[in-house]
């Protein structure tokens, strides 16, 4: 399937780093489920079977047409299927399927206050959150452990786990007696824990990316308000924020990198749906024509449609396409410039159709987030040959800085 990216995105990226309020052409429609039903939570195993959980209990499908009803009928909270699409669902208690949702076990009780989150390292340890901190089970030792006790202050959402194994869960503390929220993360496959900085952040969501970007939905701030979404490039030791002021609701990325995020509407600058094909250096709103911009719920299917659901009557909705921005993305004001061809193999020419300043011009990999190229570009140059011969085949970001620090940002393919 990664063949296909150079076909899927075969675009001219034009943007400054920020939100872009260009409005990419995705539409929505609904997926009709049983009875109307409000759906709460949404995941996919492998096979691209789709799970959710309603007021009615769990229902699958496989073509997301005609779904199916399980024998486990209770109200929950979160659903997770996990690399060997066993399917664990959480309200009050934890439950289990090994059959592609047919018959379910009840694993671990839950009473304070529901299930938040779930996450798995195969099905041998067993982490989940809530409002009374972790809990672990080891199959080694066939027990649950609470790895420590927020008295219901701090609630956990969102599991992430890296190429190394460092584990990181997202939390939002209502009160900083005991804990100030924020990042935590493992080195000891969740045995143990440390904060990793963006203290008193309330944090909704975690995501990675292949090459452990990670990313943290945020919807405020303790002391501030202050929301977005950020990113560490190092495992958490720092971060930077990639997308401004919005509240996050929640974050999720594909296999091919593109992020997407969900926002609530509540106070200035208001909700929607927002979309990053460059590791988070430009966004454009998808939200369209969807009935309301305040959204709950997002995920993407493993073929990159995104399912979401809105605040207004919890309805399921789907991109009737792969999620792809295009051209409809503005220029910078002030600052233009042409690549051709694209997709190129030797020789890639960029054209810049004023005299803008430019300063710096860098090539990094997509995928990757590797820099391939640095070089400096010197006023009045209009016509640049960059040869890319010799770089692999793949998706690219040109990124071109003048001197007022403002940044360009062009994608193109090698072939």
């Amino acid at each position: 399937m990664k063949n296909l990216l150079p076909f899927l995105f075969f675009m001219l990226l034009i943007a400054i780093v920020n939100v872009n309020t260009a409005v990419a052409q995705v539409v929505w429609e609904p997926v009709n489920l049983p009875d109307s039903t409000k759906t709460y939570s949404i995941d996919f195993d492998s096979t691209g079977r789709c799970y959710i959980l309603t007021e009615y209990g769990v229902y699958f499908s496989d073509d997301r047409v005609n779904w199916q009803q399980t024998s486990l009928t209770k109200s929950l909270y979160t659903i997770y299927v996990n690399e060997n699409n066993t399917v664990y669902a959480g309200g009050y208690d934890l439950w289990r399927s090994f059959d592609g949702g047919i018959t379910w076990d009840s694993i671990f009780y839950y009473p304070w206050s529901g299930i938040s989150s779930i996450y798995t390292l195969g099905d041998s340890v067993i982490l989940l959150g809530g409002m009374r901190g972790i809990f672990r089970y080891s199959e080694s030792t066939g027990e649950w452990t609470q790895l420590f006790d927020t008295y219901n202050v701090e609630i956990f959402y969102g599991f992430a786990r890296n190429s190394e194994g460092t584990l990181f869960c997202g939390s939002t503390a209502y009160q900083t007696t005991f804990s100030p929220g924020g990042i935590r993360r493992s080195f000891d496959n969740g045995l143990t824990w440390e904060m990793s900085n963006l203290d008193y952040y309330f944090v909704s969501s975690l995501a990675i990316s292949s090459n452990d970007e990670l990313y943290a939905g945020v919807r405020g701030q303790y002391y501030t308000g202050e929301a977005g979404v950020f990113k560490s490039d190092n495992g958490g030791d720092t971060w930077y924020k990639v997308f401004n002021s919005h509240l996050i609701s929640k974050l999720d990325i594909n296999q091919y990198d593109e992020i997407a995020i969900g926002c609530a509407d509540q106070g200035p600058p208001g909700g929607g749906i927002f979309y990053s094909s460059d590791n988070g250096f430009s966004w454009n709103e998808i939200t369209n024509n969807l009935y309301s911009d305040n959204i709950r719920l997002l995920k993407y299917s493993p073929e990159s449609y995104l399912f979401v659901t809105t605040r207004f009557d919890d309805s399921l909705f789907r991109s009737q396409t792969v999620v792809d921005v295009g051209n409809n993305v503005e220029n910078v004001p002030g600052i233009h410039a042409t690549l051709f061809p694209n997709p190129a193999t030797d020789i890639l020419t960029i054209s810049i159709d004023n005299d803008a300043g430019f300063r710096v011009l860098k090539i990094t990999n997509l995928a990757s987030g590797k820099q391939i190229v640095k070089e400096i570009i010197y006023p009045g140059v209009k016509i640049i040959k960059e040869d890319v011969s010799s770089i692999a085949t793949g998706v690219y970001l040109l990124s071109i800085t003048n001197d007022k620090g403002q940044t360009l940002v062009n994608k193109f393919i090698k072939y």
